[in-house]
């Protein structure tokens, strides 16, 4: 709506100056000849009406924005489209490439022996997904330096020492030629998967001449093989995964993925990186315009081992994981927080959801419910029980209902979402809503005077609850909190670091609460609230859509939103029969074609290859 607002008013802005310019001709007229009263004032009547409907129209939009009834709503309230299972395209995107596939794919592509300086630029987080950020993404200079460095440094690597010795087939004791020509199959080799299309000879025999141009001294041996391949990791077609369509037609405008795009999407959602060779091959022969082959293929992805990384990249995206070593605490109220914590945390979180989802093969709704956790001597004090291992994970299971019950109650959540010094009802009940239930939260007037609340040492309003309740009592506040103040204060048991606790300021902490006319007593009957809640699977379906597809869910898409949902409770809300139906959908598998994006193999200046 940000994106549509902005549009109408560009749109729109040429337009009511021009309007404005006919008002003033037609003002003048009527002042300077009277004779022309009857014209002018027609002409003033158009213009004015035209004002006015631009001003609405933008302004109708800029309210959508702000006001939760123009809000985002899940999918289930729109209406089905009466045939199809989606009825339009989106263009072609672009996506930079995240810090994981980046790593991931020169650990494929060279060695997992490669270092990497960390020198990635900060992530965009878009409608709640970095996913989503990466397509609106560009690469600034500051970033661009940063890229270079990067490049350089993996480049010299893969070229020197016992990583060219296992990387190029040709040793330096062969000869001069021969060295040169094996150098030439390895850049062709690697170009192609670090391009995730096929190269051929002459686009590396053109970066080869652009470079014996430019630096004579270094158009032959390692220098040249180090000079092109930081040339290739610096190419737009690696950096950024390039959306291309195929000549087949889906309907009307609407066409097929080409298949090497189509084999990268499916790689990147399911395992997080770039196609392997089978993967690769089979998009080469054309297969995966095949339903049935392509269906092989993906569901030999989903039965790898592999398919680990797809599903912890998902869940660190959308439940923030990736954020978490933004969070910082006051040490003197809460010793216990260090990097270790943070870092293990995160990883108790990714194994309690790969135990459930893909171990066990179980209902993604009983994630906030499961009494199973791991444990190891970081997170132990936390949980103030033993751990006997030293190094290693503990599966802990806790009784049926106990406080600990369901990835709410894990650090990972309290920690992100709390203050420095205290813990945050507001902010835990507003990932709740927005993250888990899409369910849009209305940010806070600009005007709000957050000091009673931030009064901690308050001795009148001695609780979170207490001091939220006179902070909400303002009109201004009420109807925002009234929508994620129950949730949070049912965590109230929690501290900023997850700890367990019974008082606030020597006064108990009622945790009891209300989620959508559901009652809970306490944080263990919260989680069934959202565990049955009619919204939770609904929003992990669209969330995961708009996670594989890098963008918003169209209007022409709403068909096949409510179809997945529906797949999914049928399979017993587990994931892989639901990432298994997003990669076979033909809504995933398609482009636009009055939009497409310039071919990535088109013929196009040596400069701009190199």
């Amino acid at each position: 709506r940000l994106d549509r607002h902005a549009d109408l008013a560009g749109e729109f802005a040429y337009g009511l100056y021009l309007l404005a310019g006919l008002a003033m001709v037609g003002t003048l007229g009527a002042i300077l000849k009277p004779t022309m009263t009857t014209p002018a004032a027609s002409l003033l009547g158009v213009a004015t009406t035209g004002i006015l409907f631009s001003a609405a129209a933008i302004a109708q939009s800029g309210g959508e924005i702000r006001h939760v009834a123009g809000a985002h709503s899940p999918s289930q309230s729109r209406p089905v489209p009466v045939a199809g299972d989606f009825t339009g395209a989106e263009p072609p995107i672009l996506r930079l490439l995240t810090a994981a596939q980046y790593r991931q794919s020169i650990a494929k592509i060279f060695s997992p022996e490669i270092t990497i300086p960390d020198r990635f630029p900060p992530a965009l987080r878009r409608s709640g997904l970095i996913a989503l950020g990466r397509s609106k993404e560009t690469i600034t200079p500051s970033g661009m330096e940063r890229y270079i460095g990067m490049a350089t440094s993996v480049a010299q690597q893969a070229v020197s020492g016992d990583h060219r010795a296992r990387l190029i087939p040709c040793g330096r004791s062969a000869g001069s030629a021969e060295v040169d020509r094996c150098d030439q199959v390895f850049l062709q080799r690697v170009a192609s998967e670090l391009f995730r299309r096929k190269v051929g000879a002459e686009e590396i025999a053109e970066r080869l001449e652009i470079l014996e141009k430019a630096a004579p001294d270094q158009a032959t041996g390692t220098p040249a093989t180090q000079a092109v391949l930081t040339s290739l990791l610096l190419s737009p077609e690696f950096l950024f995964r390039v959306e291309q369509v195929s000549p087949k037609l889906l309907g009307g405008e609407v066409q097929a993925l080409a298949d090497e795009t189509l084999a990268a999407k499916i790689s990147y959602l399911l395992i997080n990186d770039a196609p392997d060779q089978e993967l690769r091959e089979a998009a080469a022969r054309g297969e995966l315009q095949d339903d049935q082959l392509l269906a092989r293929q993906v569901d030999r992805l989903l039965g790898s081992s592999e398919i680990r990384k797809g599903l912890r990249a998902f869940f660190s995206d959308m439940l923030r994981l990736s954020d978490l070593g933004q969070a910082s605490k006051d040490v003197s109220i809460y010793p216990a927080f260090d990097r270790a914590l943070v870092d293990d945390s995160r990883e108790q979180t990714l194994l309690v959801l790969m135990n459930h989802l893909l171990d066990q093969d179980r209902d993604y709704r009983d994630l906030f419910t499961t009494s199973s956790t791991y444990l190891n001597r970081t997170l132990g004090p936390v949980y103030r029980v033993p751990v006997s291992s030293e190094s290693d994970w503990e599966l802990r299971d806790f009784p049926p209902g106990h406080i600990r019950s369901g990835i709410l109650s894990h650090p990972s959540f309290h920690i992100q979402h709390s203050h420095a010094d205290r813990s945050s009802a507001t902010l835990r009940g507003q990932f709740v809503r927005e993250t888990l239930l899409c369910q849009p939260v209305p940010p806070a007037p600009a005007d709000v005077d957050f000091s009673l609340f931030d009064d901690d040492q308050n001795p009148v309003h001695a609780t979170a609850r207490d001091r939220l309740s006179a902070h909400s009592s303002e009109g201004s506040c009420r109807a925002c909190h009234r929508l994620t103040d129950p949730i949070g204060l049912g965590l109230e048991v929690f501290d900023a670091v997850g700890q367990l606790r019974d008082r606030e300021n020597g006064s108990i902490i009622d945790v009891s609460g209300e989620l959508d006319g559901v009652e809970f007593r306490d944080s263990a009957e919260l989680g069934q609230a959202i565990r049955n809640h009619p919204g939770l699977a609904p929003c992990l379906v669209e969330t995961l859509y708009r996670y594989a597809a890098g963008r918003e869910i169209s209007d022409g898409e709403i068909g096949t939103i409510q179809r997945l949902q529906a797949d999914f409770a049928t399979t017993g809300y587990r994931i892989l029969p639901l990432l298994r139906a997003i990669s076979l959908s033909q809504a995933f598998r398609k482009g636009s074609l009055a939009e497409q994006l310039p071919v990535a193999n088109a013929p196009k200046p040596a400069s701009q290859r190199l």
